[in-house]
């Protein structure tokens, strides 16, 4: 019974805390996703200007002919 009655003193701060490991997870979680998302974009955005640049080289090649 002695662990029982202290479960149930310690059950509110144990669930309080959960809550809490879990909304800190998810904030972790959700920060990071948006970096690996960001660095992601901006590798799309340096292909797009590469892919420019190639172009332009190739036009300007195609008029001096």
């Amino acid at each position: 019974m002695g662990l029982v009655r202290v479960l149930k003193d310690k059950a509110p701060v144990l669930v309080f805390s959960g809550l809490c490991a879990g909304a800190a997870y998810a904030v972790y979680y959700a920060h990071h996703q948006q970096i690996a998302e960001k660095k992601v974009m901006r590798q799309g955005v340096i292909n797009d200007i590469k892919r420019d640049r190639i172009k332009r080289r190739e036009m300007q090649q195609k008029e001096q002919q």
